[in-house]
């Protein structure tokens, strides 16, 4: 990544031909200082993407009182639920809070973090998509602002967040799975660049490894996207390639509510034909009445925690005070597995 130099105070009194506290009155809005020279300080701060410095900002007591939330796709129904957590915090605190997401682009990661601290927020709460982490860390060291993880994390990396415990999930799914009887089991699985996905494809592989019944590598297929297309589009190489019936952990809600509609316009029976197992709990499912089995992430109770997380970095002399903090998950049958 290249480097993300921050500018300073003293650049701009050079470039302005003016002392540094002529420029610190001007960015502070205080002292008795002409308009033409105040107006110069700030067209020249501006034209070289000058960000306050955040222990300056407290200080004076000039925080933004915005923070900026960067997740993958706005239509991600599981998001909205942790919306919700996230805004109960952020209006507990007065804060209003910038939204934009990546849409799985690790470039469009990177300039949504720039853009969300040039434009001055308090901090920001990251879905990030991408296996690299020195952005993440350039950033935070070149804005001095705290940037909180959810969902995916890195390992031994000094960046703090929450996430669920996703491992334990995939244990629970494929245990469930393995308890229908001699079916073969797939598991559908998301990016693998993904702390969220890897660690789910971990879970499945130790089950189904400690049960010890059929090859590992012939039961695992990939998806590029979480997302109920992606269900639907695998199903036919799926098809393809086993004999039914079958049993199948999905990585998500998303990619589990497209096998389900596969199964529909294929005339398959589920769970006679295929059982399936989701992941997540959203409430979609349940407005819908898909009837999935599924791990049951709480939502609402993640946008929480991240965002007191987020808080209390802001509102600390000493940043990095947290830590990476692992929810439990909870596994949920329904009629998707329920077999008569």
């Amino acid at each position: 990544m290249k480097h993300i130099k921050r500018t300073t105070v003293q650049e701009i009194a050079k470039k302005a031909n003016v002392s540094l506290a002529t420029v610190s009155y001007v960015l502070n809005g205080k002292g008795s200082i002409s308009s033409k020279t105040r107006e110069k300080i700030l067209s020249i701060a501006q034209q070289m993407d000058y960000v306050p410095n955040r222990a300056a900002r407290a200080l004076r007591g000039a925080r933004s009182n915005t923070i900026g939330v960067i997740i993958n796709h706005m239509q991600n129904p599981f998001f909205s639920e942790v919306f919700i957590g996230i805004e109960k915090i952020a209006d507990k605190h007065g804060l209003t809070y910038l939204v934009s997401q990546t849409h799985d682009d690790p470039k469009r990661e990177q300039q949504q973090l720039i853009n969300l601290a040039q434009n001055g927020v308090d901090g920001i709460i990251l879905l990030s998509v991408t296996k690299s982490f020195n952005h993440i860390l350039e950033i935070e060291d070149q804005y001095n602002i705290p940037i909180i993880l959810i969902g995916n994390y890195f390992e031994n990396v000094p960046l703090c967040g929450v996430v669920v415990d996703n491992y334990r999930g995939g244990l629970l799914a494929t245990r469930h799975l393995l308890s229908l009887g001699d079916r073969k089991i797939i598991h559908i699985a998301g990016p693998q660049d993904q702390s969220m996905c890897s660690d789910r494809t971990k879970g499945f592989i130790d089950e189904m490894t400690r049960a010890g019944k059929q090859k590992i590598n012939e039961s695992i297929y990939y998806v590029d996207k979480m997302a109920t297309e992606s269900g639907f589009k695998i199903m036919d190489k799926i098809i393809k390639e086993q004999h039914l019936p079958i049993s199948i952990f999905a990585v998500n809600d998303e990619t589990a509510l497209g096998i389900q509609r596969f199964c529909r316009a294929k005339k398959l029976h589920v769970p006679k034909d295929i059982a399936v197992v989701g992941f997540s709990d959203i409430e979609l499912i349940r407005t819908i009445d898909a009837d999935l089995t599924t791990v049951k992430i709480p939502s609402t109770a993640l946008g929480e925690k991240v965002a007191r997380m987020l808080i209390d970095e802001i509102e600390s002399e000493n940043p990095k005070q947290c830590h990476l903090i692992t929810l439990p998950v909870e596994f949920v049958v329904r009629g998707s597995t329920t077999l008569i």
